[in-house]
């Protein structure tokens, strides 16, 4: 077996990828403009012009709406192998051609796609190869990959095969004849079709996941499928404005999506080329029955998942790695004011609700809650009774509400501070209520 500087076979490999459109967009005109005077009767000369007449002189005249976009009907096939984006399908029609004068036996075929991290078969014949490739024949295949991997990519052809210069070793059988391997690559680029950027804000007991899908290629993707999967730990839905909300975008976006929509009766979005953006609200709510997960799958928000199609309906299709909450690990007991009064003035006592949430899967409690002393001779807001207060467990995944009296000593913006969640038993500091803005009315 060796790798021989001259051969008889070589592979020609072609990639199938849809045709693009013919776009001439010659100098056009109204019928006349160019060969008659203003005062010339047009009507009448030309219907004196005969049919071929008038169909060369017509060539760049408008005569119907479409003449002026310059698309001819005709498509044009690609020249160049072109660009290949994450989430396509690479499609090549691939000829192991016979370029000798004579037959070629036993020919065992096998084509690979290497990358920097696998090496993956498309065709492999080695098990059960051809009998033999006549001269100035060729056996004729399709392969077909999904590009997965980012960065180069070698597709590898191979054939391994015996020259033979009559039928008398084929008689024979001769198993010493002498093999020849034929090695062709043929190397190419993927790119990254779209950017994805998120954006993660937690309110509350929710999470508002925003998603925007920008257009890396130079030409427009068609949108027709965008879905996020959420984790075992949330449940999600898609936060869509009311149909007469939202103001008409300057481009025309909107209504190009209206069209398409009337064309496919579904909603298709139209992302233009060279950093055109899309963009979607996710709202995310954690399901009670994950309360006891590991901490990576309760900050596993989900997947994102989207399909489209270019100009002349090549599909891809990409989904992102998990997207992961940036909040760090939960706290055991979460404590914050809710109910704020609507009007607070100087001097004059006023109540909240503090709520404390426990966080864990076991009961906690006794609960103290104080007020630190250490300030409270410069707080503009202070307790208006008891500085402490003990209160009952609290169940796991529960929450606890209680008021909480308060009065303020200072006009304006003033916040509430100090207010914090100990063990009554050992004083295990838990949690301290985040400064929380009001505005005192003097």
């Amino acid at each position: 077996m060796r790798d021989g500087s001259s051969h008889s076979l070589a592979f020609r490999v072609m990639r199938l990828c849809r045709p693009s459109l013919q776009v001439d967009l010659p100098l056009r005109c109204a019928a006349g403009d160019l060969r008659y005077g203003e005062d010339d009767d047009v009507a009448e000369r030309m219907r004196s012009l005969t049919e071929m007449e008038q169909t060369f002189s017509g060539r760049c005249e408008i005569n119907q709406p479409l003449d002026a976009c310059g698309l001819t009907g005709m498509l044009v096939l690609p020249q160049e192998f072109g660009s290949i984006y994450l989430g396509e399908t690479l499609c090549s029609f691939i000829s192991l051609c016979n370029v000798s004068d004579h037959d070629v036996e036993y020919v065992g075929i096998k084509v690979e796609l290497q990358t920097e991290r696998q090496r993956t078969s498309l065709a492999d014949n080695t098990r059960a190869p051809l009998t033999v490739i006549k001269a100035g024949a060729r056996n004729d295949f399709i392969i077909e990959h999904i590009i997965k991997e980012l960065g180069t990519h070698c597709l590898v052809c191979s054939a391994m095969y015996s020259d033979s210069e009559g039928e008398r070793r084929v008689a024979r059988q001769d198993m010493d004849v002498e093999r020849k391997l034929l090695h062709q690559k043929y190397k190419f680029v993927a790119s990254n079709p779209v950017v994805v950027r998120t954006k993660i804000r937690p309110v509350r007991e929710s999470t508002f996941l925003e998603v925007g899908i920008q257009n890396a290629t130079k030409a427009p993707l068609f949108l027709d499928y965008v879905k996020f999967e959420p984790s075992t730990s949330y449940t999600s839905s898609l936060q869509e404005a009311d149909e007469g909300d939202g103001e008409p975008d300057d481009d025309g976006e909107e209504e190009e999506d209206d069209i398409l929509k009337g064309l496919f009766n579904r909603r298709i979005h139209v992302v233009e080329s060279n950093g055109g953006e899309r963009n979607y609200l996710y709202h995310l709510r954690r399901v009670q029955s994950a309360a006891g997960s590991s901490a990576e799958s309760a900050n596993t928000l989900g997947k994102l998942e989207m399909m489209w199609k270019t100009t002349l309906g090549e599909p891809g299709h990409l989904q992102t790695q998990p997207i992961m909450s940036n909040t760090g690990a939960k706290v055991e007991i979460e404590v914050r004011l809710e109910e704020l009064p609507s009007r607070i003035v100087l001097e004059h006592p006023f109540q909240v609700k503090c709520r404390i949430k426990n966080n864990t899967d076991h009961r906690t409690g006794p609960l103290r809650v104080a007020f630190s002393r250490d300030d409270a001779a410069v707080k503009a807001v202070v307790v208006n009774g008891t500085w402490a207060q003990t209160l009952s467990d609290v169940q796991p995944q529960a929450s606890l509400v209680f008021p909480v009296h308060l009065v303020a000593l200072a006009a304006g913006v003033q916040k509430i501070t100090g207010l914090c969640v100990l063990d009554a038993r050992d004083g295990t500091h838990f949690a301290v209520v985040p400064p929380t803005e009001i505005f005192v009315e003097s």
